[in-house]
């Protein structure tokens, strides 16, 4: 899949004492279960890798394979397996819950030392603590991919290879519910060494929802990932990022996953939607004004659902002094996509 350059949009404005001072480009397409593309901003067919965005379908392999049923997980390790969390110690402990039930060690763990962003582990570590692989923000998602590798019997140890039984079975169902045929699609290397599926924009809203459709199903693989994320929001991550709060704030309507590069895909299961949007400088700072208004634009929340995540609708700049100088507005609309030939 060519990697090419397609036209993008100003989906938020920075703004500073009322005036532009910079703007974050990029690119919105919103699908339904079946595949269709129903709105977009920008070059919804442009290529993006799926990165931590994917975590709760990559997890799906592992719950349908029986391996939470077989070694005693529960809602707190689904959790910690689709987030991207800090590296707090209640992340580090759910996700070292996972390896001792399959019973393997955190040097199992394929993803890397990563320095945590929690200021209690950072300090740990500061002082002389260990430097595992546990703090990565990926360390529960591999944890489940070692989980499916032990219950599909397979050898745990080079786990991350593309051919390797787990991975192909992950690989496999994310195509799928991409509508990407595997054996054609294009794979690069993740920030935590795993594979990572390059799809169009397009393809990822799809994926999210096809999960969506599926998580409608009471009692489902993917109805359990979406309520435990829900329940547990506070192993996604810091308690204020974004995907903690929305997760916390309206979890029981929807499923969101942030990614690397500026990613963050949804999946709303009642109405079998999903969209994704991609900032194309790969800022975060954007995507959580740029999300709540492309959900209230959907018309799949009001105003009064937001809770707290309302003041993100337009995040205030403060400089230094703690003065308000600016803020971050989203600057798009939505266009219908075309019908399909």
């Amino acid at each position: 899949m060519a990697n090419t350059v397609l036209a993008t949009t100003v989906l938020a404005t920075v703004l500073r004492s009322g005036r532009v001072e910079s703007v974050h480009r990029g690119a919105i397409a919103v699908a339904d279960a079946d595949g269709r593309l129903i709105a977009a901003a920008g070059e919804a067919e442009q290529p993006f890798y799926f990165r931590s965005s994917a975590k709760p379908i990559q997890l799906l392999a592992a719950v349908e394979s029986g391996a939470w049923e077989r070694f005693g997980l529960g809602d707190r390790e689904l959790a910690v397996a689709a987030s991207s969390h800090s590296g707090a110690p209640q992340h580090v402990e759910a996700a070292r819950e996972i390896l001792r039930r399959i019973g393997l060690g955190p040097e199992a763990l394929g993803c890397g030392y990563q320095e945590p962003r929690n200021r209690e582990s950072l300090a740990q570590v500061m002082a002389g603590g260990e430097r595992s692989p546990l703090y990565n923000n990926c360390s529960g998602k591999h944890a489940g991919m070692l989980a499916l590798a032990m219950q599909l019997g397979a050898e745990p140890a080079d786990y991350l290879e593309q051919g390797h039984r787990a991975q192909a079975r992950i690989l496999e169902r994310t195509c799928e519910l991409a509508g990407i045929q595997s054996k054609t699609a294009h794979f690069g290397i993740d920030g935590c060494s795993a594979p990572t599926l390059m799809a169009p924009l397009a393809a990822l809203a799809g994926a999210f929802a096809r999960f969506g459709r599926a998580a409608a199903g009471w009692g489902s693989p993917a109805a359990r990932i979406g309520a435990a994320m829900a329940g547990q929001s506070q192993l996604l991550g810091e308690p204020e990022s974004f995907n903690t709060l929305l997760a916390a704030t309206l979890g029981r309507r929807l499923i969101g996953k942030g990614g690397a590069e500026g990613l963050f895909c949804v999946a709303v299961p009642e109405a079998e939607l999903g969209f994704a949007v991609r900032i194309e400088d790969g800022s975060s700072r954007a995507l959580g004004p740029v999300v709540l208004a492309l959900l209230e634009q959907l018309e799949l929340v009001r105003a009064d659902d937001l809770g707290p995540l309302a003041v993100l609708k337009e995040p205030v700049i403060k400089n230094w002094r703690g003065l308000r100088v600016g803020a971050i507005r989203p600057s798009f609309a939505l266009s219908r996509a075309p019908a399909r030939r």
